[in-house]
């Protein structure tokens, strides 16, 4: 390369280096995106909760059904953030490491209580070792995060048969 524009190798190059960059920021608005989704602080949990769902569904190519009522009610915002992060980590953990190609995802309220369940039909694991061995980091953050918010986790998994997330809280932290 001479440095000479228009010399091929070098606008090769520079269009090489245009596409990597603009790749890199729209990664890092979708990361963005993900980390803060607007539709949360705008539409609240359950419609943010759809339009994340449907987002896997088109990027990973796998099936996942959303489902809550038309109106959840009123959720805090930290509450809100932490029950779509625990669904953000449980859908990427069941399709990284469970393999699913289909998910359900299911919010509800019952009082003054949130329910979210995320359930894969992978290939499941043994709970009890990944926890312990500390494998579990996902599983781990998920745990601490909905204690934070007055609530708790449960999960169910078996080898071959898939694996259900269950998150229990307060619609308002105590």
């Amino acid at each position: 390369a001479t440095g000479n524009l228009q010399d091929p190798e070098t606008k090769q190059a520079i269009e090489a280096l245009e596409r990597e960059a603009r790749n890199s920021f729209d990664g890092i608005r979708r990361l963005s995106h993900e980390l803060h989704p607007a539709t949360l602080r705008l539409l609240g949990l359950a419609p943010a909760l759809r339009s994340h769902c449907a987002e896997v569904a088109k990027r990973q190519d796998v099936t996942v059904n959303f489902s809550a009522p038309a109106n959840i009610g009123t959720v805090d915002p930290t509450v809100a953030i932490c029950f779509f992060r625990i669904a953000q980590e449980s859908l990427r953990n069941s399709i990284v490491h469970g393999g699913a190609k289909h998910l359900t995802v299911t919010l509800n309220r019952s009082g003054d209580e949130l329910e979210l369940v995320v359930a894969d039909y992978g290939v499941g694991f043994d709970v009890s070792p990944v926890k312990s061995n500390g494998a579990g980091l996902g599983l781990v953050t998920m745990e601490e995060r909905i204690n934070l918010v007055g609530g708790n986790l449960s999960v169910v998994s078996e080898v071959g048969r898939g694996t259900t997330i269950q998150v229990r809280g307060p619609a308002a932290p105590p």
